[in-house]
């Protein structure tokens, strides 16, 4: 129905062609779309992207994960995301080292042990057990947590291996070595992990697309995808560049994902913390869908743990 002749047509795919917005995969084969082709679709022909239907009920998503622990959460979110799209998913855990000192409190196990817990502005709850030499009565316990606190609100893991308050004077006799134990257990649960996490989920959609029919692609995208440093630091590399990122064909590095688009977005964990979410496809992938299923899921993360660092439950 395009009202023209196929001479039309031919000639302005051959011209597609010279610009580099068309391909032929090999002499018998027709033209497709080159990484060019689909870079002009997605940044100037791509029709404004809504929030993914499927996810218009976000509160129902969020209590379903509310209970879980953070890694629990990316897993379960990365198989949801790949159900949606069709598309192998991936999550990288946050970078925690701009995470802040939130809540601090002390609680008494036995005549001997006392448990510290720690929420930071990440929402996550971690905790030390520290020994005492001698019993220490509630109140006094009570009063080294609430100094802590206020000592150390708001410090990054940064500012807290530069900076160790001394226990000031007016604290109970007997609890100074306490407070200085305590501090000492919140740098050390703020430290960093010497390397991040990556989850990856759906993987066998891979196997689903024509392009991966062939072994050889089909092992250098499994192999890529064993890389899970290399993936992560792609990931980050990306996001932090824009808050969603697509990456298409050859603009990925690693060589097993050249046939393949990345989309992931930033998702949230309280003020400096963030980790990427994101979908691995064909470069022919449905780029409207899969954006607009990565960045709900993104902001379903990033809600969902801003209830778990305010200590609520979304509504």
């Amino acid at each position: 129905n395009l009202e023209v002749r196929s001479a039309t047509i031919r000639n302005e795919l051959a011209e597609l062609t010279e610009l580099g917005l068309l391909r032929q995969p090999h002499t018998s084969a027709g033209r497709v779309p080159s990484d060019r082709g689909y870079r002009f679709y997605v940044d100037r022909l791509m029709d404004p992207i809504p929030p993914a239907e499927e996810l218009h009920d976000r509160a129902s998503v969020l209590r379903r994960f509310v209970n879980e622990e953070m890694d629990e959460i990316l897993r379960q979110t990365c198989r949801l995301l790949s159900g949606l799209t069709q598309y192998a998913s991936v999550a990288t855990t946050p970078e925690l080292d701009a995470a802040a000192v939130g809540q601090v409190h002390l609680t008494s196990l036995d005549r001997r042990r006392v448990l510290v817990v720690l929420i930071p502005s990440t929402g996550e709850v971690k905790h030390r057990i520290l020994e005492t030499p001698h019993p220490v009565a509630p109140t006094r316990l009570s009063e080294v947590g609430a100094r802590v606190g206020l000592l150390l609100a708001g410090k990054t893991g940064e500012q807290l291996r530069r900076f160790a308050p001394a226990a000031p004077d007016d604290l109970p006799e007997g609890t100074a070595s306490l407070f200085n134990r305590v501090v000492q257990a919140l740098r050390d649960m703020m430290e960093p992990k010497a390397e991040g996490e990556v989850v990856v989920e759906g993987a066998n959609q891979m196997l689903r697309q024509p392009e991966f029919q062939n072994l050889e692609r089909l092992e250098g995208l499994l192999s890529a995808l064993e890389e899970r440093q290399e993936l992560m630091a792609a990931l980050r590399d990306s996001t932090h560049v824009s808050v969603t990122s697509i990456r298409i064909g050859g603009e990925n590095q690693q060589q097993g994902m050249q046939e393949c688009s990345v989309v992931a977005s930033r998702y949230w964990m309280g003020p400096g913390a963030h980790g990427s979410i994101g979908v691995i496809g064909p470069t022919r992938m449905d780029y409207g869908r899969a954006i607009a299923a990565v960045r709900t899921m993104a902001d379903c993360l990033s809600e969902l743990f801003g209830y778990l660092g305010e200590g609520a439950e979304p509504q």
